[in-house]
């Protein structure tokens, strides 16, 4: 069972651009950190109309990739290197870019959504990647849960939860994918909801 919902934390690290304030996420099993900032590294962050976030990959502690997006957030980085993140972007309009990227760097996927995007997630192995949606004025791009291929960045199906999904658990032995709301949206109908995961090829 592989439980994807846990937070990042913010630290300093050394990075080829200098010393930068990060958010960072490891992976599973330690090998891999990921950092970014939703900042243009000059004191301007969060919502603006320019000024570019930037992301870096560590493998054992050694930085091994670094890049640009406009407002790079949600990071989350699988056992392979496989990473994931929510583009948040320069715009005041609903609208989000979802991201998968290799461990060498290459795109797997850009899905843009006429929706921001609520989280997402990875799972261990790299196999998978979840993101949810909020609510939009475009319906197939509102409040609903994508599933792609972290190994091809292919669409593998749109779902519409019973509820907004708070934590993430992918079992690629039972090929399930398990979500659950927060803790104070329990109730009795729905406590957690289960998804099948389809044959992922290369």
């Amino acid at each position: 069972m592989n439980r994807m919902n846990t937070p990042a934390r913010i630290e300093h690290l050394e990075t080829s651009d200098g010393v930068q304030l990060c958010e960072c996420i490891a992976s599973p099993n330690g090998r891999y950190l990921l950092a970014w900032r939703d900042s243009d590294g000059k004191g301007c962050g969060g919502a603006r109309s320019g000024g570019k976030g930037r992301y870096w990959l560590f493998d054992d502690s050694k930085e091994v990739l670094r890049g640009q997006l406009e407002r790079p957030n949600g990071g989350c980085v699988a056992n392979s290197g496989t990473f994931s993140f929510e583009d948040w972007l320069f715009t005041q309009e609903l609208a989000s870019v979802y991201y998968i990227f290799a461990v060498s760097g290459e795109v797997k996927l850009r899905r843009r959504f006429k929706a921001n995007i609520y989280n997402s997630a990875i799972s261990a192995d790299g196999d998978f990647a979840v993101c949810f949606t909020a609510a939009s004025d475009h319906w197939k791009d509102s409040n609903a849960l994508f599933l792609y291929s972290g190994v091809n960045g292919a669409a593998l199906w749109r779902q519409v939860p019973p509820f907004s999904p708070a934590a993430y658990e992918f079992d690629s032995a039972a090929r399930t994918l398990v979500i659950r709301p927060r803790s104070d949206e329990c109730h009795h109908q729905f406590s957690s909801c289960t998804f099948v995961l389809p044959q992922v090829h290369a």
